[in-house]
């Protein structure tokens, strides 16, 4: 397995080229950040899902893919894709979830056999205004 840097530096280009921001205010903005995620994910051939909840009258996701779903025990590696306030957001957002859209990507083609399942979760809602709030990436459990 080996990651491909092209791939690193093509998601954090399209991550960062998002305008608006992907800060809370920005709905859309996070909505095509969610789908870019998504449709990777499925290229991949994981199977995805979204978790979706409710702060300050608008409605947020998480996206969700998983790798050996049928294991029991889960191993859980996150990444979040919003941004604070009206910056791109390369460092640890966009980069993070370059890093784990890759990661992804090398283990779906290994098709390795693990002990474990894996579930890969790219969060919204970790930066301020949500940081250290009961809606901060609402809450993620392996069976949804």
């Amino acid at each position: 397995m080996e990651a491909k840097t092209e791939n690193l530096y093509n998601h954090v280009d399209f991550l960062t080229s998002i305008f608006p921001y992907r800060n809370y205010k920005n709905i859309e903005s996070l909505q095509k950040t969610a789908t870019y995620i998504e449709k990777r994910l499925k290229e991949m051939g994981l199977p995805t899902a979204r978790q979706k909840w409710e702060a300050k009258g608008n409605i947020y996701e998480n996206v969700i893919a998983t790798y050996q779903a049928q294991k029991s025990k889960r191993f859980i590696i996150g990444a979040h894709y919003d941004v604070y306030k009206e910056i791109a957001g390369a460092d640890d957002n966009a980069s993070s979830v370059a890093g784990l859209l890759e990661i992804s990507r090398m283990l779906a083609e290994s098709s390795l056999t693990l002990d474990y399942g894996i579930d890969f979760v790219f969060l919204c809602l970790e930066e301020p205004s949500f940081f250290k709030t009961d809606k901060m990436e609402a809450i993620f459990t392996p069976s949804q």
